[in-house]
């Protein structure tokens, strides 16, 4: 994960994820950390590994559970030479499935940088309802930056989302 975070390819888009360097202390303080929010109901994090070959190439999240309005934030990160594979598609899947039908989410939603087309392209592709900008909502070095928000509902997923993740994997 460490060369992940470090590629300026691959995080190009999440800026605010400063790479801390890959020494032992700072794997065991990360864990600790995913730990903790996952042990706290506020985050549930996953490595994405190629089955072939064991490799890590990249991790997803859903994060900032609100239980009482029944919603989450879904992201995920993946190496760049993983890039344009349909991997994001199937993690996304079964993200938004675990989301829906095991937690029972009324809403998730997921928030990217205004720059970069390719996850806005994606969440347009998948019907995910694009909310708006954020301005200035991400603090990078000394300047701001804009979000966009993107969220699907359970109707939506369970009346189109979900076929139309399925219809385009099966259409490899």
């Amino acid at each position: 994960m460490q060369k992940i975070l470090g590629d300026k390819t691959t995080m190009q888009y999440l800026p605010t994820m400063i790479h801390y360097g890959d020494s032992i202390d700072f794997i065991k303080k990360r864990r600790e950390t995913w730990d903790h929010l996952q042990a706290n109901d506020v985050a549930f994090m996953l490595h994405i590994v190629v089955k072939a070959t064991n490799k890590v190439i990249g991790c997803c999240v859903l994060k900032n559970f609100d239980w009482v309005n029944s919603s989450a934030e879904v992201g995920i990160i993946i190496d760049k030479d993983f890039h344009k594979q349909k991997i994001s598609t199937e993690v996304h899947l079964h993200l938004l499935e675990y989301g829906f039908e095991n937690l029972n989410m009324h809403r998730i939603f997921a928030i990217t940088n205004t720059n970069n087309l390719p996850m806005r392209r994606f969440f347009e592709n998948y019907l995910f309802v694009f909310e708006g900008v954020m301005y200035e909502a991400s603090k990078v070095g000394d300047k701001y930056e804009d979000l966009c928000m993107y969220s699907m509902l359970s109707s939506d997923w369970c009346s189109s989302a979900k076929s139309n993740f399925s219809a385009h994997l099966s259409s490899v």
